[in-house]
């Protein structure tokens, strides 16, 4: 597991390799998560991304309810994660 590879995360490996073998296109899809390191594809693309819950610091997750972080918003779990991907996104 000390091994340095593009496949582990905070590494974008895995959602460029999926990106091309199941052809997503990125810039209009959502990544959650529970830590910030699952949301790294949003600081290089249009990925939107959502963290969930309280796993984060709580100063992590005020400064993104403020807006401090670019593509990535919080929600209290994955059931309003869902919600807001319906309600507030038209590309569905």
């Amino acid at each position: 597991y000390r091994k340095v590879c593009q496949c582990r995360k905070p590494n974008l490996g895995l959602f460029w390799k999926a990106s091309i073998d199941f052809h997503i296109d990125i810039d209009r899809s959502f990544a959650i998560g529970d830590r910030l390191r699952d949301l790294s594809i949003c600081n290089v693309s249009q990925c939107r991304g959502y963290l969930i819950g309280k796993t984060e610091s709580p100063e992590i997750i005020k400064d993104i309810k403020n807006g401090g972080l670019y593509h990535v918003i919080w929600k209290p779990n994955i059931y309003e994660c869902a919600k807001s991907i319906i309600e507030d996104n038209d590309i569905l």
